[in-house]
């Protein structure tokens, strides 16, 4: 049986689309990413694990602004796996759970990053394997949500939990993250709705969009 990655990646790439986010912070898919790279201060080298990675597009286009970053990208989805292969994506795949990435070493990162990808399993289980695999003093980049009020409707039609920022930080706290910066950056869900609009199979499965929150970037330092 396919899995939700396996339907839904497959109908994003049918769309020609690669980022598999929904809010964008700029016009185009290699704009939003360079804007991202921006946000996490442009880092020309290091180990980045990518967390929830999709087909490796985020390490496709930083590759093309910092091409010393070597780039680890963890999915639990085996068709996302063969796409990154047929796409040529530059990095090492991994087939794993986030939540407890075996088969990458303790204090392995130096940065590891989050896009759109923290809510699928609770934050008392990411969050500590975030701070096993980053290095002393890595960093932790998360671009996701802020929940703005209670009202969440698409809650119940996802497997996604959209947190307070307060929720975020917090529990990053308690496993030795420090936060240095959190934003609401500029962003658009133009690109998503027009996605959305024009797949049946995306209406289907999830009838219900709307919540009240925002884009939010995060950035942490592990003690």
């Amino acid at each position: 049986m396919r899995s939700d990655y396996d339907i839904e990646s497959a109908e994003y790439l049918m769309q020609g689309l690669t980022v598999f986010q929904s809010h964008l912070m700029a016009p185009t898919e290699e704009t939003h990413c360079y804007r991202l790279w921006q946000l996490m201060g442009e880092p020309t080298n290091g180990h980045v694990v990518d967390m929830g990675c999709g087909v490796g597009s985020f390490a496709h286009f930083l590759k093309q602004f910092a091409p010393e970053l070597e780039f680890t990208c963890v999915t639990d989805s085996e068709y996302q796996i063969e796409a990154m292969d047929r796409m040529n994506a530059p990095c090492t795949p991994v087939l794993a759970d986030f939540r407890n990435v075996k088969p990458l070493a303790d204090a392995c990162a130096d940065i590891l990053t989050y896009n759109e990808s923290l809510g699928y399993a609770p934050l008392q289980e990411t969050l500590p394997e975030a701070s096993r695999l980053l290095k002393k003093g890595g960093r932790l980049f998360i671009k996701d949500y802020a929940r703005l009020s209670r009202w969440c409707p698409a809650e119940r039609e996802w497997e996604y939990r959209f947190f307070w920022a307060s929720e975020i930080i917090h529990e990053a706290e308690r496993h030795g993250l420090v936060c240095q910066q959190f934003v609401r950056p500029a962003s658009s869900y133009e690109r998503y709705e027009k996605f959305y609009n024009a797949s049946a199979v995306m209406q289907q499965r999830h009838p219900q969009c709307e919540c009240d929150l925002t884009a939010a970037f995060y950035s942490f330092t592990k003690e």
